[in-house]
């Protein structure tokens, strides 16, 4: 049984301690292993987690093989949400993409304790509701920014997860969370090198700090950056770093995107 320091996870920071306490005896620690896959597509979800550190990814695999990344969950929210919508399986799969730890629990445990608690039960409606405008940020940042935005957006939300700006990652990988070859991902990883904005090597990626507070990837980053949790009020607002509408590049070299802060609340 975790003890009370290991509520690192902030949605689980964001219940009553007596929710809490119900549901510490079912959780249990484990690590997060690369591209592990912690429920299938069409399978029941048996296990629900809550990273500690680490990311998940909710991937959409389509009839002729493709797959795309539409979603991310790390230590603010929760892997296995469809249960929380009285579901017990989901159209999609999801990955670890970048290794940590999690606390785990029984699905069925969580749908127990949700029946018997009503604040349990609006905070993990809440939070759906908050992945759901992650979901449509994403769509829209599909649709309407370029290759290399997408890719910045992509990894700039995965080091405001993480611990440090150190984290791995393959082309390969990368290239499935984009839904472009791997091919792509290279020439895309190599612009941001020569740019300055990360050093890679053998899978192992690194976020450069911003040079100043007044360079342009800081300046973009005051426009995008939402919060996970507005202090002081009861919902959430937003699961991660969102990205405007309109082109809040212009006028920047193109493999010079957003980049974020680390998020305040961790």
């Amino acid at each position: 049984m975790p003890h009370r320091e290991l509520r690192t996870n902030r949605l689980l920071s964001l219940l009553s301690d007596e929710d809490y306490e119900w549901l510490r005896p079912h959780l249990s620690q484990v690590d997060l292993e690369y591209r592990k896959s912690l429920y299938e597509a069409s399978r029941p979800i048996e296990q629900v987690y809550f990273p500690i550190d680490g990311v998940a990814s909710l991937v959409i695999t389509t009839a002729d093989g493709a797959s795309a990344e539409v979603g991310t969950i790390g230590s603010e929210g929760m892997v296995g949400l469809p249960v929380c919508l009285g579901a017990r399986e989901a159209p999609s799969t999801v990955y670890v993409q970048v290794p940590g730890t999690a606390l785990k629990m029984d699905a069925d445990a969580l749908r127990g304790e949700m029946q018997r608690s009503p604040t349990l039960h609006r905070t993990m409606l809440r939070y759906a509701h908050a992945f759901f405008n992650q979901v449509a940020q994403s769509a829209a940042c599909a649709h309407l920014h370029h290759v290399e935005q997408r890719c910045c957006r992509w990894l700039l939300m995965t080091r405001d997860r993480m611990p440090s700006d150190d984290f791995l990652l393959t082309h390969e990988f990368l290239g499935m969370m984009l839904g472009v070859r791997r091919t792509t991902v290279t020439d895309v990883m190599g612009d941001l090198q020569k740019e300055g904005l990360i050093r890679y090597r053998r899978g192992l990626l690194r976020c450069v700090p911003f040079p100043t507070p007044d360079c342009f990837l800081a300046h973009i980053c005051r426009q995008i950056t939402g919060p996970v949790h507005r202090p002081g009020a009861d919902v959430m607002t937003a699961t991660g770093p969102t990205m405007p509408c309109g082109d809040p590049y212009k006028g920047l070299p193109r493999a010079a995107s957003r980049s974020a802060p680390s998020n305040p609340l961790r």
